[in-house]
C-alpha cells in the first residue's frame, strides 16, 4: 500500500463504521451518503485485501484485522486533527511545544527566571531551549525554524524579520561596596583612573560605553576583556575592577554598589525578533505577547519600587 496514493479520508470513515457499527449511522455522522460510505469500505477492503467488517444481525462487526489497526488510526487521526487545531489557535494549557530561542547568557539572566516562573502557571508543559547564534545567521535560522525567537540588541537589520523592544536599561558603574572610590559621586577622571572590564562576544569590538568616551577623545583602561556577563560580578566583588553594565545584571550581587556614570552613554536595548513567516502563528503570537506581558511588568514594578 502506497501511501502518497491512498485518500486519507478513508480512514475517518473506517473510524465511524468501527464506532457507530452501522453504515448509515456512519454517514449520518459524517455528514456523508450511505452508498458513499459503501464505496468507501470498499476501497479500503481493497487497501487491506481484508473485509475488514462482516454483516451480523448486531450489526457491521469488525474482523481481527480491523480490531489490530483501529488503535494506530485513531492515534493518527488525533495527531491530524490537533495538528489542524494547532495551525488555528494554541492551547498553552496542554500544548507540549518547544521553544527555541537565540540569546546571550545576559538576556537568558534577564528573561528565562520570570519566563519559567510564567510558564508553569500558564504553559506547565512547553519547554524551551536556548542557544546563542552569530548575529550574520540568526535570519536565516528564523526563516529555516531552527529558532522561533532572537532576543538581540536592535542591530539586526532585515525586511523578512519582526521585532518589538521589550528592555530599555541604562548602563551603571558596579564596584565592590567598600572600593576606595565607592563613597563619592564618579567624575569622568575618576571614572578613567580605574582598572574596567569589557565584556563582549568578539576580540576587537567597541560598546556603546567605549563609542562614548570615543566620542569625548577618552580612553578606559581595560583591565580583563571577556564574553560571559554573569562571571563580571564576581570578579568585581573580589577586586578593584570596575564593571560598567546595565543596571539590572550585578543588582541581586549585594557585594556591589551601583555608581551613575559621569558621562551620557545610549541605554541598553534587547529587542524580540522573529520571522515574518511566523507572524500569525499563534503558538509564536502567545510566546510574543507573553513576554511582553512580563517585560511590561517588571518595568511597571521597577517604576513603582
Amino acid at each position: 500500500m502506497s501511501l502518497s496514493k491512498t485518500d486519507l479520508n478513508l480512514f475517518v470513515v473506517f473510524d465511524a463504521i468501527y464506532t457507530e457499527g452501522n453504515l448509515t449511522r456512519a454517514g449520518q455522522i459524517l455528514g456523508i451518503t450511505q452508498p458513499a460510505v459503501s464505496n468507501a469500505l470498499a476501497r479500503l477492503r481493497t487497501i487491506f485485501d481484508d473485509q475488514l467488517f462482516i454483516r451480523t444481525a448486531q450489526g457491521m462487526k469488525p474482523t481481527p484485522t480491523a480490531q489490530n489497526i483501529i488503535v494506530q488510526v485513531r492515534q493518527a487521526l488525533h495527531l491530524l486533527r490537533h495538528s489542524i487545531q494547532e495551525s488555528t489557535f494554541f492551547q498553552p494549557q496542554v500544548s507540549e511545544k518547544s521553544y527555541s530561542f537565540s540569546m546571550g547568557d545576559l538576556e537568558e539572566a534577564t528573561i528565562l527566571p520570570q519566563l519559567f516562573k510564567a510558564l508553569s502557571r500558564e504553559a506547565p508543559r512547553v519547554s524551551i531551549e536556548s542557544f546563542q547564534i552569530r548575529k550574520q545567521h540568526i535570519t536565516s535560522e528564523l526563516e529555516s525554524g531552527v529558532i522561533d525567537f532572537a532576543i538581540d540588541t536592535p542591530s539586526l537589520v532585515s525586511p523578512q524579520l519582526k521585532h518589538e523592544p521589550i528592555l530599555e536599561e541604562p548602563f551603571v558603574c558596579y564596584l565592590r561596596h567598600d572600593h576606595p572610590m565607592a563613597e563619592q559621586p564618579l567624575t569622568l577622571g575618576s571614572y578613567l583612573s580605574l582598572s574596567h572590564i569589557h565584556l563582549s562576544s568578539t576580540k576587537h569590538s567597541m560598546g556603546p560605553v567605549d563609542q562614548a568616551l570615543n566620542k569625548l577623545g577618552q580612553q578606559r583602561k581595560i583591565a580583563l576583556r571577556a564574553q560571559h556577563y554573569l562571571m563580571a560580578p564576581a570578579v568585581v566583588a573580589k577586586s578593584d575592577f570596575a564593571l560598567t553594565v546595565p543596571k539590572r545584571l550585578a543588582q541581586d550581587f549585594p557585594d556591589l554598589i551601583a555608581m551613575e556614570l559621569p558621562f551620557d552613554v545610549e541605554d541598553f536595548s534587547l529587542h524580540l525578533y522573529w520571522h515574518e513567516s511566523s507572524d500569525r502563528d499563534p503558538a509564536n503570537i502567545w510566546m510574543r505577547n507573553l513576554i511582553f506581558r512580563l517585560m511590561k511588568t517588571n518595568e511597571e514594578h521597577k517604576l513603582s519600587a
